[in-house]
């Protein structure tokens, strides 16, 4: 560049979080400088009420509305992209729509009108906004880039949608140093509006665009070579205008017979739970990927009956992929619930274990049976007044006396239990919705010691969409397409093989020092791996 800039001039967005953090661990900039685009915005327009999540969302939900008018649970959170779940829900086809910046006459705006005059009369009632207003309000609102930075670099930029590269264009123009960075080949938000040609239109004089790099950081050169031959030999047009070298390391692709089920003549996903076990347990990561989130259902029922530790740190908000996961905005999870309740553990809680506080108490017993047969205490009302304990701050951090302060409380078996600090006890005697979680937390609890909750799981768990920016030691793929999946690719030609090109794609390029391709359970539905 030649100019030298404070890490403060710096503004990085991308089109996912997982990309976002990726930038984040990587540059030395402020975390508020790196981000989506809708949350650079959301927090630049002063954080306004969003419509499309929590208490709104079903406000919303709860009226006298059409089932497909009905928001669906956000694939991602703000900071994740922002899409509904059901993409063809009204407001799916509404959002894609206004972010495609389609043209009046298309059928879509007809199609959704109904829907949109409602829901935009929502909006005014309960001054909200929706993701897609914080684009738009950006583009009317933020002439400039909040923050005032020097530099503006785009990230991912190829999944950008129309009207996310009218707002980076409008806040180009305030910046000395406009630096858009992406891979047309790793387009995978085809259906929001993106397009990779946008990639390629011109920049003004002076303005610099990496397309694609000169050289991987994530890539040896045999997953390299793997992935490029698998994209030229599929979409040779995709290669155009793109070379990079892969970083210096040979690398490993290989073949495994594991399948994402088991079932006659399938051998099942263990070989893949036997490699990434073993990985974390020698301190390496890995990441098991697939099209689409029940293919990865049976794997995950075998790490949470044998206790292994994973996550996905791309997508906290899907509960599914991040059972051990801390809540967030002072919710209470699972997992700080259960470490509330072995406190007094040297064995669990080692050099922090201390008696209960009554703020404890409320932790772990909030969730206990309290009706009927089954109810752990001595009396109706207990659990409430544990909650008022806990928000009482002079008494929140008061410590609790077993005797004096508990037996009133809980009934005699209960207490025995609490005396012994009983695990399997906690797990019986919770509310049904909350059994199978603290039951995988008391298994990695009782096999991998107090630390394997703690520490960063080593296994990442997700489809190929959720992890888009991260990257593994080891990277496995199941690559079954589901029937869905394939009858769009054959409706959609050459755009829609080219959607599932990309897709593998980007799935293999997440591999730091191998990539690992398992077999497909029917021949005829796969990415041809």
């Amino acid at each position: 560049m030649g100019e030298t800039y404070e890490p403060e001039d710096f503004l990085l967005t991308s089109f996912t979080r997982a990309a976002a953090v990726e930038l984040a661990g990587r540059i030395n900039v402020p975390r508020r400088s790196v981000g989506t685009l809708h949350s650079v915005c959301y927090h630049g327009l002063e954080r306004p009420p969003i419509a499309e999540a929590g208490a709104l969302m079903k406000e919303w939900n709860g009226q006298q509305i059409p089932p497909a008018w009905r928001i669906g649970t956000p694939a991602a959170s703000l900071e994740d992209g922002l899409m509904d779940q059901e993409v063809g829900s009204m407001m799916g086809r509404y959002s894609v729509a206004r972010a495609a910046c389609l043209p009046a006459e298309h059928p879509s705006w007809e199609m959704t009108r109904p829907f949109a005059e409602q829901w935009s009369a929502f909006k005014k009632d309960t001054e909200s906004v929706d993701f897609t207003d914080l684009l738009t309000r950006g583009c009317d609102e933020l002439p400039a880039a909040p923050g005032d930075p020097k530099v503006l670099m785009i990230d991912e930029a190829q999944d950008l949608t129309p009207l996310q590269w009218r707002l980076v264009r409008q806040w180009a123009e305030g910046v000395e140093r406009f630096i858009v960075v992406g891979d047309p080949a790793q387009c995978l938000y085809a259906f929001t509006g993106a397009t990779p040609s946008e990639l390629l239109h011109p920049l003004k004089d002076g303005r610099e665009r990496l397309l694609g790099t000169n050289r991987t950081y994530r890539m040896p050169r045999a997953v390299h070579r793997y992935a490029e031959q698998w994209l030229r030999s599929h979409s040779a047009p995709m290669c155009e205008g793109r070379t990079y070298a892969p970083r210096d390391a040979e690398g490993r692709v290989r073949h495994i017979g594991a399948t994402w089920k088991a079932g006659e003549g399938l051998p099942g996903p263990w070989e893949v739970l036997d490699e990434v076990t073993r990985n974390a347990a020698e301190g390496r990561t890995s990441m098991v990927l697939a099209s689409c989130a029940f293919m990865l259902k049976p794997l995950l029922m075998e790490l949470r009956a044998s206790g292994v530790p994973f996550h996905n740190p791309y997508r906290l908000t899907n509960g599914l992929w991040n059972p051990l996961g801390q809540a967030r905005r002072g919710a209470t999870s699972i997992l700080d619930r259960v470490l509330a309740f072995v406190r007094p553990s040297p064995i669990y809680s080692g050099n922090t274990a201390r008696n209960w506080t009554w703020g404890d108490i409320s932790r772990w017993a909030s969730i206990l049976q309290a009706r009927g047969p089954d109810s752990v205490f001595a009396a109706h009302g207990v659990r409430a007044r544990l909650t008022a304990n806990a928000g009482d701050a002079s008494r929140s951090r008061q410590t609790v006396q077993l005797t004096e302060d508990l037996e009133p409380l809980f009934k005699p078996e209960a207490m025995d239990a609490l005396r012994e600090l009983d695990l399997n006890w906690y797990r019986r005697s919770v509310l049904a919705k909350y059994g199978s979680g603290i039951e995988f937390i008391i298994r990695v609890l009782q096999r991998n010691g107090p630390e394997a909750l703690r520490e960063k799981p080593r296994i990442i768990i997700g489809t190929g969409h959720s992890v888009k920016g991260g990257e593994a030691d080891h990277v496995y793929i199941f690559p079954d397409l589901s029937t869905n999946a394939w009858r769009d690719q054959l409706e959609g030609g050459t755009d829609g093989l080219d959607a599932m090109i990309r897709l593998g794609y980007v799935m293999m390029t997440r591999a730091r020092e191998e990539l690992v391709l398992a077999q497909a359970t029917i021949p005829h539905l796969t990415m041809y791996l």
